[in-house]
């Protein structure tokens, strides 16, 4: 989402016709993804599943930084895996899908904002603290990059008078990207399920870690729960 909405700066064109404008008043008339170089700092779930919706957008190549993906996986996808500086030097689009832990707070600052091209846009739908946002407030200000598409913050809700509030070529949304009205529904159904499941002595079926259904104690809890115990 994010990606279209900074490649076509949808910010400032819903400004411009909500003022009486129209497209001859636009800065400019927005960037390709077709041709271009989607980059992802991470290759986790998130970003396999970014690089499948991407696939058929015509991007010329799809690279990933990553000390713990699998190569084999992201080359099931068409996905390179390079070096740090590789994605954000060769990227149109710089997207972050890592986690937020001590190793990767603020890994992404000026150093990375200068490799990037002018011409490329930093996409967060991670988490804020990720890349350090002085660092960007300057990049986007200085013109580093060209842009920003953001759903995470350091802070949220954002404070009011932000600089990056102030901004035109960012794109911000509310940590919300990721919801919808029916995901939210079936989160909850999901949830009933599982809690049922256990009441009736039965494994989640929702449960990830499934070794756990050899531990003795858990294994006596749901014969307990079935009546057995």
């Amino acid at each position: 989402t994010l990606i279209f909405a900074v490649a076509k700066n949808l910010t400032i064109q819903d400004r411009t016709v909500r003022r009486g404008g129209w497209r001859g008043d636009l800065p400019g008339l927005g960037a390709d993804l077709a041709g271009s170089v989607l980059g992802s700092v991470g290759c986790g779930n998130i970003a396999r599943q970014m690089f499948r919706m991407a696939a058929g957008f015509g991007f010329r190549r799809l690279i990933a930084c990553d000390p713990y993906a699998a190569r084999e996986a992201a080359a099931e996808l068409g996905v390179e895996l390079v070096p740090w500086e590789t994605v954000f030097r060769e990227s149109d689009y710089v997207t972050v899908n890592a986690p937020l832990n001590d190793e990767t707070r603020g890994m992404i600052g000026e150093r990375e904002f200068r490799m990037m091209k002018p011409s490329a846009f930093l996409i967060n739908t991670a988490r804020g603290a990720v890349v350090r946002e002085k660092d960007l407030v300057r990049a986007l200000k200085e013109g580093w990059i060209r842009g920003a598409g953001l759903d995470v913050f350091e802070r949220e809700p954002l404070p009011a008078g932000h600089p990056l509030a102030e901004l035109d070529n960012v794109v911000l949304a509310p940590h919300a990207l990721a919801w919808t009205e029916r995901l939210v529904r079936d989160n909850g159904v999901e949830a009933c399920r599982n809690l049922l499941a256990v009441a009736w002595g039965e494994p989640p079926p929702g449960l990830v870690n499934r070794e756990v259904l050899e531990n003795p104690a858990w294994r006596a809890k749901l014969a307990r729960y079935r009546g057995e115990g």
